[in-house]
């Protein structure tokens, strides 16, 4: 009855196929005639074709593995790790048959895998030694190992994957051909194929596309039995062990078949008592994949001698992935040179495995309670039960990798969150913030987010996979942060966090974090020695492209004075350089990337602030910026905080804040592009982004020395192309240096301000100007200290004297250290009567005549004054006047007018005390206004505008 329950299953589960392959979590998969090829769903894979199941008879197989099975039960039931008749019974809930009554379910010690069924993963026993029979399978077919001299050729073609790249011979230690294992790499990527010799009861042998069965040989054990003194070097693959043999001829280089998931199907006995050094690929499955080799030999009878592990970082590896067959361009004595003068293996200690979390001992828990628990494999997560009675059920497959790494939470302690580690069907890592407040709930969000990375989970899994990271508790903690640069601690100095490191404080880990994205310019190339001899060199003699790299480097020390955030904005012609002076500076803190532009939304600039937080920010081509939005965009820059928003509660969310010195280039002056959308600058906004005339007066545009370059293109060129050649260590090694120095460090750059202020200022400098001072003074500093700690390669005062340079260039174009509120003050009213004395006023002594033309709309009257100070009333004066004299001219304006046209958009009351100061303004004590009788209007208050406006002196 159960033989014919199974074959009415597999009949109904061929026909609805695709609904079969989506409840085995293999519904991304493509056809490829009648094989589906799809994704193993028990471990994370990144290409399609190491997996194919035929669509007519169900049959399939993991090449990787060599796990293989006759029909869809069989494959479901290697899918969950459960016997034949629960797979059958599993697919009938999905296909609406009606199952048979069991009088008794076999306990999970009593089950048998279906046909191909690999055992589950924490009821693998040890490899057995290499001398045990491999068993028949279950028509009687045996593997043949070594494969007999009078064996038939081994096919040279793959019917389903072609012909291979490469054929690697697995041989044992006497040297007998084994088995094979063919690599093929296509458009999907690459996969594997292991080729066996089979032999049935009536001696018939065949070639078979199927992995032998555990214990398996290792490839090089003819190797490692022809030099039993020779150290080991086992590395994951056939291709790596291949290209490190050449690196290391020494060693004996060997590895295993199938890859990770098979490291435990080997038999790793032949390395009993040697000398072995694991050489992981640079990745966590691979990381993880070493861990339980290690344990693996740490159980053998007789362990190695001695268990060591390479650091692939001292061979210059850092990508994800990279093994031994990416030393592109080494040779063996490359290689030797590594290993003398540098620690490139660290000693593995293989501790005795603990209890895992989560999994009490069975007398601990109280009788009748059943118990779960979870644990993590390089396969994914695993979900185990114990009944009420203690009978433990067998681990089922609920998620891919999902890694619990540490729990998390703001500088404040709030926020807490749990960071994971997951890898998506591409196996790109993914490290995931998820916030405990969303697991309040069905937890959707969680699994939203976990499944937008690429997790996959099985079907109905996803309550298991919520409770297992609710469940989880990693002992690590790490603080999390959306902005860059300073955070204060409460059990130290303050931490600098850049997004792929942090410099200080190392309590805590901190991670960064920025909202919508993960993507960063803080990269590096080189060394900062190289940086220095290749772009630092070529800066000397240029003051903007000193300064520009002090910027860069003074950009920390905002933090330690207490200063406030402001721009530089380097204005010239096209192709004056002034791009290239930014893109040097930003070679201190990132790549070409790093580089952003003006034409950005409010909410992207403050974004970007966020993300450049104490660090330099450089936005190129002012103009792309709304001349609308312009000065309310340098305010927002410089003060250091965002929009106030509303949260979704409806109350305020929480203000972006940071701190930022911004380095700007552009054809036109703030000013200039601010008056294309007749907006009136503020002397505020002015010193926030303080203009630089990028030109430095040497007829080289930006360019004052060209270090033998012919022409200032050439030098542009050169700047260019080293700073593509290396960039980012700069600051990396500034950072280490600022949070290792003296406490006092804050200190001696404020007096260093006060003496660049003291050699640049007079006592009447306003405190403009004297604001503006401080922060060039700061980015003298930053300068100076890069280059006392060795990465500029320039002069002790080279930075201070560029520095000082940009400053009174700055100056020179806003007129003088004064007051630029009382300048702009001053300049509205002078251009008023400039542009309106003639056609705004009627003359005095005109009033008093009726033929006279009348001003349709008169802001006032204006009298002529005589040269000895009399003023002219009367037409006959005007004849009367000296021969040739000139006469001056003095305006009394009505109160509308004045307050309304003369001084549009100013605090009139603020004109009024500024024109009173300077004796421009002359009036009535106790007023600013003055009693005047107007020919034809009588008695008037008026504002009496003497002819010192235009002198443009006063009477102090």
């Amino acid at each position: 009855m159960t033989e014919t329950f199974i074959h009415q299953v597999v009949a109904a589960a061929l026909s609805r196929f695709d609904e079969v392959m989506a409840y085995c979590g293999m519904a991304s998969g493509k056809d490829q005639a009648r094989e589906y090829l799809a994704l193993n769903p028990k471990r994370s894979d990144g290409k399609l074709g190491s997996l194919s199941i035929n669509r007519d008879t169900g049959a399939g197989s993991d090449f990787a593995t060599g796990e293989t099975w006759g029909d869809l039960v069989a494959m479901t039931a290697w899918r969950f790790d459960c016997s034949q008749i629960e797979a059958a019974e599993r697919l009938a809930d999905l296909l609406g048959i009606p199952k048979p009554s069991r009088q008794k379910r076999a306990t999970g010690g009593e089950r048998t895998p279906g046909h191909g069924n690999a055992p589950p993963r924490s009821k693998q026993t040890p490899a057995a030694p290499a001398s045990r029979k491999p068993a028949p399978d279950a028509e009687g077919w045996e593997c043949v190992i070594p494969v007999p001299e009078d064996s038939p050729p081994p096919p040279a073609v793959n019917p389903r994957q072609g012909k291979p790249s490469i054929r690697y011979e697995y041989r044992t230690a006497t040297g007998r051909l084994g088995f094979l294992i063919d690599r093929y790499q296509g458009k999907e990527g690459k996969s594997f194929a292991q080729l066996t010799l089979w032999r049935n009861t009536a001696g018939r042998t065949e070639w078979r596309w199927k992995s032998p069965p555990a214990p398996r040989l290792l490839y090089g054990l003819d190797l490692l039995a022809a030099r039993p003194e020779a150290p080991v070097i086992v590395c994951e693959g056939e291709k790596a062990a291949e290209a490190v043999r050449v690196l290391f001829p020494e060693f004996v280089c060997i590895s295993w078949p199938g890859g990770s998931n098979a490291v435990d199907k080997a038999d790793w006995s032949p390395l009993t008592g040697r000398d072995v050094t694991l050489w992981p690929d640079l990745d966590d499955p691979g990381a993880a994949c070493m861990v339980k080799l290690a344990s693996i030999l740490a159980a053998l009878a007789k362990p190695p001698a001695a268990l060591y592990q390479v650091k692939p970082q001292a061979f210059g590896l850092s990508a994800k992935g990279d093994d031994g067959a990416d030393l592109v361009g080494w040779d063996a004595v490359r290689c030797a040179d590594v290993c003398t003068r540098a620690e490139w293996r660290a000693p593995v200690e293989v501790a005795k495995p603990a209890a895992k979390a989560g999994k009490p001992a069975k007398e601990a828990a109280p009788a009748g309670t059943p118990r779960t628990c979870y644990h993590l494999e390089v396969g994914g997560v695993y979900f185990t039960e114990t009944d009420r009675d203690g009978n433990q059920g067998a681990p089922k497959w609920i998620c891919s990798y999902l890694e619990p790494i540490a729990r998390v939470r703001n500088p404040d302690n709030q926020g807490w969150g749990l960071l994971a580690r997951l890898y998506d069907a591409d196996k790109v890592e993914h490290k995931l913030v998820i916030p405990m407040t969303l697991f309040r709930g069905d937890g959707l969000e969680v699994a939203g987010m976990l499944l937008d990375a690429g997790l996959t989970m099985a079907t109905g899994g996803r309550q298991k996979v919520i409770a297992y990271l609710q469940s989880a508790r990693p002992e690590a903690r790490a603080r999390i942060t959306s902005r860059t640069g300073w955070h204060a601690t409460s059990d130290g100095p303050a931490v600098y966090v850049l997004p792929n490191r942090a410099f200080g404080n190392e309590a805590d880990e901190w991670l960064y974090e920025a909202e919508g994205s993960s993507v960063h310019a803080f990269k590096s190339k080189g060394s900062a020695e190289e940086w220095r001899n290749h772009v630092g060199r070529l800066c000397r003699g240029n003051s903007r492209l000193l300064f520009a790299v002090s910027v860069a480097f003074a950009s920390p020390l905002l933090y330690l004075v207490g200063g406030e955030s402001g721009g530089f904005h380097y204005r010239s012609n096209s192709s004056d350089g002034k791009t290239t002076a930014l893109r040097v500076a930003c070679s201190v803190c990132g790549d070409g990337g790093y580089m952003q532009r003006w034409r950005a939304t409010d909410n992207g600039l403050e974004a970007l602030a966020m993300q450049h937080c104490d660090a330099l920010l450089a936005l190129d081509e002012l103009a792309q910026l709304d001349p609308k939005v312009a000065g309310e965009t340098a305010y927002m820059l410089a003060n250091g905080a965002g929009k106030t928003r509303a949260a979704r509660t409806g109350g305020a969310r929480e203000r972006a804040f940071w701190r930022v010195l911004f380095l700007s280039a552009g054809e036109i002056s703030l000013a200039q592009h601010m008056a294309e959308a007749n907006r009136t600058t503020r002397a505020g906004q002015e010193i926030r982004l303080v203009d630089i005339a990028a030109d430095a007066g040497a007829g080289l545009g930006a360019w004052e020395t060209l270090h033998d370059y012919p022409n200032g293109a050439d030098f542009s060129r050169a700047l260019d192309l080293a700073t593509k050649r290396c960039y980012g260590a700069p600051l990396a090694a500034f950072l280490d240096k600022l949070t290792r120095s003296p406490a006092d460090l804050a200190e001696e750059l404020r007096k260093a301000q006060k003496l660049f202020e003291a050699q640049h200022l007079t006592d009447d400098a306003s405190g403009q100007a004297r604001r503006v001072a401080d922060r060039f003074a700061l980015v003298a500093m930053g300068g100076e200290l890069a280059t006392q700690w060795g990465l500029t390669g320039w002069e002790a005062g080279e930075a201070l004297a560029a520095s000082g340079s940009c400053y009174r260039a700055w100056l020179a174009g806003r007129g003088g250290e004064g007051n630029q509120e009382e300048t702009s003050m001053l300049n509205q009213v002078r251009e008023f009567f400039e542009r309106h004395g003639d056609g705004a006023f009627d003359l005095w002594h005109r009033l008093g005549d009726d033929r006279s033309p009348r001003t349709a709309d008169s802001a006032g009257v204006r009298r002529w004054i005589q040269p000895d100070g009399s003023a002219i009333a009367r037409a006959s004066q005007i004849e009367d006047s000296s021969n040739g004299a000139e006469f001056q001219t003095e305006f009394f304006v009505f109160e509308g007018p004045w307050r309304n046209r003369v001084c549009k958009g100013l605090d009139y009351k603020a004109v009024n005390a500024l024109l009173s100061k300077k004796g421009i303004l002359r009036h009535n004590k106790g007023r600013f206004q003055s009693k005047q009788r107007i020919p034809g209007k009588g008695q008037m208050l008026v504002y009496h505008i003497t002819p010192e406006l235009f002198e443009g002196v006063g009477n102090e």
